[in-house]
């Protein structure tokens, strides 16, 4: 572009694009909402500007900001809110966690319904999608018996899901959809490796908990409000009557035991309440699968020990599992001494377990973070029924990646930081009797 036009001179991408927004009237209408958010963009104001020309324009424009800068705390109407919600409440795990992420957020989303819009391209989220289809799909097959080869499953769903992207046949898509596989492949093989190292043997995937599901679904009500936990929970492991909980994840996650008191991270203790209720079994285990392998630079042959022992160390399963000694053999068969490959598990020198490196629980403590779970989806569902529409990020990051920052006009948000970060069972069980007695009203 450049030999053709040399006097054009080097463009910023995502200013251009900023710009096109300006020629289509639907676009740049939604460029001048965000006109005076911290994040928005220059042309932003421009847009705005422009469109306020118009007095219907200026109106929409002026009824928007104001909505935008005013206080968002509570909706005090009972009807207003069946009318956002409706009479019954349908959750899902990943609900409850977009609440607690911020309230704001959560009214947006599943209030009035707003979507982030999608672009034609294999972004993050749509490569997440094809890397969890993928390693979902090639798990359930190998231990069906109807895919032997881990490679060889993960090639065969990652074409099948290719089939339906937008521009799959392009060779920018086609390099993308082959790095994604290639990612996939190396989960796959790590997930079939641990399941040959362990008694637990993967046996339902996608166990869906609805009307019509597997299991049936959680409800109850709140101040004339029903609510309905439904979901799918991605792989149930099972060694007798035990049970272990498998969550897929292909983002950056990060996790600390600590993150059920904000109501982070919440997934898996939802899952093994959902499974408690359901009468499956004895859970003795939730974990994150990391659903993402670490790049390897095959030309540096110097670094090529250090990089596979980085990549096996990111696909470390995250989470709790049982402390007993038994449990844990069962979960992975680990030779005397040493620390597991898979489980976030640490073994000292002297063959005990290292409990400031290791995420464990026995099953009084497994019981009692089930039931803080549950009390966490109350309080949910209270402070739903109350009309919260707070913009109150639990952490700074539930800003920085959120999708409805342009039209939260929050600024200087303060987040708790009395909240603990720890991986340590006994403090997050200390830190929960510390809120339960608070609310019980003995401090």
């Amino acid at each position: 572009m450049q030999k053709l036009l040399p006097a054009l001179g080097e463009q910023d991408a995502y200013d251009t694009l900023q710009k096109l927004r300006l020629t289509a009237p639907a676009p740049a209408f939604e460029l001048a909402c965000s006109a005076g958010s911290k994040d928005a963009h220059f042309s932003a104001q421009a847009a705005y500007d422009h469109l306020s020309r118009d007095p219907e324009n200026a109106r929409r424009l002026d009824y928007t900001r104001a909505f935008g800068l005013s206080p968002k705390t509570k909706l005090h109407s009972l009807d207003t809110l069946k009318n956002l919600y409706g009479n019954s409440v349908s959750v899902s795990a990943s609900a409850i966690e977009k609440f607690y992420s911020c309230p704001f957020a959560y009214f947006c989303q599943y209030g009035l319904g707003a979507r982030e819009r999608k672009q034609a391209d294999l972004g993050a989220l749509e490569v997440g999608t094809m890397v969890h289809y993928v390693v979902e799909n090639a798990v359930k097959a190998l231990s069906q018996g109807t895919e032997s080869d881990p490679v060889a499953a993960a090639g065969r769903f990652a074409r099948e899901y290719a089939q339906n992207l937008r521009g799959a046949d392009s060779p920018r898509m086609q390099a993308l959809i082959e790095q994604v596989r290639e990612n996939a492949a190396i989960v796959v093989q790590d997930v079939w490796e641990e399941v040959q190292h362990s008694d637990f043997k993967p046996r339902y995937f996608e166990l869906n908990f609805s009307d019509k599901g597997d299991i049936a679904p959680y409800k109850w009500e709140k101040d004339g409000i029903s609510f309905a936990l439904r979901g799918k929970i991605d792989r149930v492991d099972t060694y007798g009557d035990k049970l272990k909980v498998v969550d897929y994840k292909t983002g950056n996650k990060k996790y600390e035991l600590s993150d059920i008191l904000r109501g982070r991270n919440l997934q898996p203790f939802i899952y093994m309440l959902m499974l408690q209720k359901a009468q499956m079994g004895e859970n003795c285990a939730a974990l994150f699968l990391p659903a993402k392998a670490d790049y390897i630079n095959v030309d540096d042959t110097s670094e090529m020990g250090k990089s596979l022992e980085k990549r096996t160390e990111s696909l470390r399963r995250m989470g709790l599992v049982r402390g007993e000694s038994e449990i844990l053999e069962a979960l992975e068969h680990t030779e005397a001494g040493k620390s597991p490959r898979w489980l976030p598990v640490t073994v000292k020198k002297d063959g005990s377990l290292d409990p400031k490196k290791s995420s464990i629980a026995y099953k009084s403590q497994m019981d009692r973070i089930i039931a803080f779970a549950e009390q966490k989806i109350m309080d949910f569902s209270e402070a739903v029924a109350s009309g919260d529409i707070s913009a109150s990020p639990c952490t700074e990051d539930s800003c920085k990646y959120c999708a409805f920052r342009t039209v939260c006009f929050a600024e200087d948000i303060k987040t708790d930081a009395s909240i603990i970060s720890t991986n340590l069972t006994d403090a997050v069980l200390a830190a929960i009797d510390g809120e339960e007695e608070q609310e019980n009203g003995k401090v």
